[in-house]
């Protein structure tokens, strides 16, 4: 699903990138004003599909490398090493983290996604802050990465 959402990300800002204005916001206040401009490029308009590609593909491969690598090489806070000496206590733990570490990348995502389209919408409205509905979607994927770490310490233990 996010490798979906990675690419309907990436394909619509090439499609909408012809329809920025010279100037786009590049940095809001913790109030969501638009506080610094910078020229448009396609390089600069592509940096937030690019972070989220990025992000999303080291979470990934953090994932994959969890439960993956043999079991010497992973070391877990708070847990002896004599817990975790069987076979299933490592997997539920490893299968804990590899979980936690999926929805990171889709709160991430979903982060990322809400603020290219409230970027996109200060360059080519007269608005200068982002408008409520991104603010709301940048509290939610805060709030859904909180609870994914909470989890994860409270499963973990």
């Amino acid at each position: 699903m996010n490798a979906g959402v990675l690419i309907v990300v990436l394909v619509g800002s090439l499609l909408l990138y012809p329809t920025l204005p010279e100037q786009m916001p590049h940095h809001f206040s913790v109030y969501g004003t638009a506080d610094a401009y910078w020229g448009t490029t396609l390089g600069r308009w592509l940096l937030l599909p690019g972070l989220s590609i990025l992000n999303a593909g080291t979470l990934y491969g953090t994932a994959w490398v969890v439960t993956n690598v043999p079991a010497s090489w992973i070391s877990v806070p708070g847990q002896e090493a004599d817990e975790l000496s069987t076979d299933t206590e490592q997997k539920r733990v490893r299968r804990t983290v590899e979980r936690a570490l999926y929805w990171m990348a889709t709160f991430t995502l979903f982060l990322f996604v809400a603020l290219q389209g409230g970027i996109y919408y200060v360059a080519v409205t007269p608005a200068t802050s982002l408008p409520a509905l991104v603010m709301g979607m940048q509290v939610l994927g805060l709030l859904g990465i909180g609870s994914v770490t909470v989890r994860l310490v409270w499963e973990s233990s």
